[in-house]
Order: structure tokens, then C-alpha cells, then sequence
């Protein structure tokens, strides 16, 4: 039974692929998920591979989710310089957004786990007094690029599959659960697209692959 605590120890290890598979059967009851899914970069016009690629099942876009693709970024945190690794997925996550897939944008990416966990690698105390102003910027960067992040509840578990409750967060504006849903979420969260300055009331979000205003 996979149980958070063993989500500490496979990041100790560094077994990205173990983490990755942990979370395909995390999420497998709610979202198709795809490896190896080959993608272009807009910007370079080079080939990108997220290590997982979401689209959400009938179940959760009946109930509000929207439909599209979701990159999913996973790094393991290392002994040596956790919180560069952490900027370095963020910014890979960012890559996987600004591409597309079969000529369909995706409606944000998802790193795993939380940037934070990687500056509080640092050491607790480190963290507090010189990582935590630098993580709060990067998380909002991350928003403002639909970049979110994957957490794990802990002491919530499903008591049938064992599986802990799963949130989508942006900067700590929550998007879905996958006990709630999107019961509890912040409107926009992840998926309001920003360009340049104030969008002076016109809203715009990724609509079934494409740019579309809402």
C-alpha cells in the first residue's frame, strides 16, 4: 500500500520513474494518462516530452473539471542543491505549457512534488530565513504561467483504496481535489492566461485545445 510517508523515501532515492508510476495510480480513477507523448516547444519549435500527459475522464468534467490536456513535471528532490532542482522543474513545467501536443495547447502543467518541498530541503531553519520570500515569488510566477503544483492531504485517505486525497494548487489558490472535486476551488485559478499587462476586463483560457475569450 503506498502510504505518504513512502513518497519522502522515493524522493530520497531518486527514483523518478517509482514516482512516477505512484502518481499514474493516484490518479488513474480520475484522468487518461499518457507517457512519452511527444509535443513542440512555440517558442523553439523543438521537441518536448512531459513525463506524464493528463486528459480528465467523463466522471470530472461532468462535474465541472474542464476538458484538455494537463503536463505533469516529476523530479525527485536531491541531497545537493534541492532548491535549484525545484527552479529547474518549474521551469521545465513552463516549457511543457508554452508547447503543443498534436496542435492542442494544454490547460496548464503540474509539478510534483510542491516546489516547496524542495526549498524546505534546504533545512528548515535555512528556509525560513533565506529560502521562503524566494519560493513565494517563484509559486506566484508559476501561477501567472499556469504552472501548479501536485499535494498529497495528509491523514486523508480513501478508505477503500487507500489512496490519500489529491489537490491541484496554484500559488495555494486551489484548483481540484480529488475527494471534493472543484467544490472547493478559486475561480480562474490555473487557468486565466496573462500577456503582458492587466487584460482591462477581457478573460481568455485555454478552451478545448485552443486560445479561447471566456
Amino acid at each position: 500500500m503506498i502510504s505518504v510517508d513512502r513518497y519522502g523515501q522515493a524522493k530520497a532515492s531518486g527514483d523518478e520513474h517509482e514516482l512516477a508510476a505512484d502518481i499514474e495510480w493516484l490518479l488513474e480513477d480520475h484522468f487518461q494518462i499518457s507517457r512519452n507523448v511527444r509535443g513542440v516547444n512555440l517558442l523553439t519549435n523543438k521537441t518536448v516530452v512531459p513525463d506524464l500527459v493528463l486528459r480528465p475522464r467523463l466522471s470530472i468534467t461532468e462535474a465541472g473539471f474542464p476538458d484538455g490536456l494537463i503536463c505533469v513535471e516529476i523530479k525527485a528532490i536531491p541531497a545537493f542543491k534541492p532548491s535549484r532542482r525545484g527552479r529547474e522543474m518549474a521551469w521545465q513545467a513552463f516549457t511543457y505549457r508554452m508547447s503543443r501536443y498534436s496542435g492542442e495547447l494544454p490547460i496548464f502543467s503540474l509539478v510534483f512534488p510542491s516546489v516547496r518541498q524542495f526549498f524546505k530541503a534546504e533545512g528548515i531553519d535555512d528556509y525560513y530565513r533565506l529560502y521562503k520570500d524566494r519560493c513565494d515569488e517563484l509559486m506566484t510566477i508559476m501561477q501567472y504561467g499556469n504552472v501548479g503544483c501536485i499535494d498529497l492531504v495528509q491523514n486523508s485517505f480513501d478508505e477503500i483504496t487507500g489512496k490519500p486525497d489529491i489537490e491541484f494548487n496554484f500559488n495555494n489558490a486551489l484548483f481540484w481535489t480529488s475527494f471534493k472535486g472543484r467544490e472547493c476551488y478559486t475561480p480562474n485559478a490555473g487557468v486565466k492566461i496573462r500577456v503582458g499587462t492587466k487584460q482591462q476586463g477581457r478573460k481568455i483560457a485555454v478552451v478545448n485545445g485552443k486560445i479561447e475569450n471566456v
